[in-house]
């Protein structure tokens, strides 16, 4: 990923938390409001917020949409988060994912077909794939409150 994305994400998965970024030992949970400084501001969001690269940041993120109503499933090779009523042929976010590559894909029962989302040549990790579905998730979901 690159960290243009990993700012992005991390930023929408704050506001998906009302704006509480987890205790930080020796920083201050507005920090990021003080900064004038880009690159400063920068690399707080893609090396302080660690959403993206920690277990322990991710996950309460992950029980924040099961405690909403959806579930989760992780699997070896896919990554999936189900609309509400464990319909299980109805998710807002899939993604599969090999060595060599992944692809993202939405099938909601308003849609006749499965949503293609996107493709990459990326190599991806267990807790990648994740991080980048809870970030469709988060953007499905913003759109779909407003």
């Amino acid at each position: 990923m690159k960290e243009k994305e990993i700012i992005e994400g991390n930023k929408l998965i704050v506001s998906f938390l009302d704006n509480k970024v987890k205790q930080i030992e020796g920083t201050l949970n507005q920090i990021f409001l003080l900064g004038t400084n880009t690159e400063f501001v920068d690399t707080f969001w893609s090396e302080t917020i660690k959403y993206h690269s920690s277990w322990d940041w991710l996950m309460p993120v992950v029980e924040k949409i099961e405690k909403i109503g959806y579930s989760t499933s992780f699997k070896t090779y896919y990554c999936r988060i189900n609309s509400k009523g464990g319909n299980y042929d109805n998710y807002i976010a899939w993604i599969n994912f090999s060595d060599e590559e992944y692809s993202i894909s939405r099938h909601l029962i308003s849609d006749f077909d499965s949503i293609f989302l996107y493709h990459s040549k990326e190599k991806l990790t267990k807790l990648e794939a994740i991080y980048i579905i809870v970030i469709e998730f988060i953007k499905w979901y913003n759109g779909k409150e407003k």
